[in-house]
């Protein structure tokens, strides 16, 4: 919103071999950016609004931020560590396990209050996986009882008309209908599209917008 003259430049975090896959920030001085590197001290950065500095501490494969101000933020991670910043450091809250499967992988994080925040992703081993969904309640986290799918759940927005959280994921089952889409309200998953046709899922403002290829 506001004025169309805005003037991009690029910046560039000093590390080599990296992946960046998220960004959050509260203002334009405290902004956090996440991903993975071969020195897992600068897997993620902070952003003071003039430089950008590594967190050194040893995260890894960092995947998605979920924020709601300067001293409560949810990082997610592929190897299924959920870390917490409480406005003074970042610590590991919680390991999502799974019985049956050796890895949680962790996609996205979104939240709509700091109690109600969604994790998806998928669990793994060596012959199978299954998507999973977890959900923090204010107080600890825990996975939400949905079918069981041969897939992953790769990213989840909220769309404040709707009400509702869509999630965009992929299944493994060699179908022809690998695509799928996902409405979760109430902790209630609803498919509501099936294909070939790649989608992905894009917010502007308080809207979900779906595209594809």
């Amino acid at each position: 919103p506001g004025r169309r003259d805005y003037v991009w430049t690029v910046d560039t975090i000093p590390v080599a071999n990296a992946v960046m896959k998220d960004m959050w920030g509260s203002s334009p001085t405290d902004i956090w950016i996440c991903g993975d590197a071969d020195d897992r001290r600068q897997s993620l950065w902070h952003y003071d609004g003039t430089n950008f500095t590594p967190y050194n501490e040893y995260i890894l494969s960092a995947t998605s931020f979920c924020g709601f101000s300067q001293n409560n933020i949810w990082m997610a991670t592929s190897t299924g560590w959920i870390w917490h910043y409480d406005g003074i450091r970042w610590k590991k809250d919680t390991t999502l396990t799974l019985n049956g499967y050796n890895d949680v992988i962790i996609q996205e994080l979104c939240g709509i209050a700091p109690n109600n925040i969604y994790a998806t992703g998928m669990a793994i081993s060596l012959d199978s996986s299954e998507g999973v969904i977890a959900r923090f309640n204010g107080s600890y986290w825990a996975f939400v009882d949905v079918p069981k799918t041969n897939g992953n759940f790769t990213m989840i927005e909220y769309d404040e008309l709707l009400k509702t959280y869509l999630i965009r994921g992929i299944n493994f089952d060699n179908t022809g209908t690998s695509e799928r889409l996902f409405t979760l309200k109430n902790n209630i998953l609803n498919e509501i599209y099936a294909g070939a046709k790649g989608l992905y899922l894009g917010k502007i403002v308080n809207k979900v917008y779906i595209f594809g290829d």
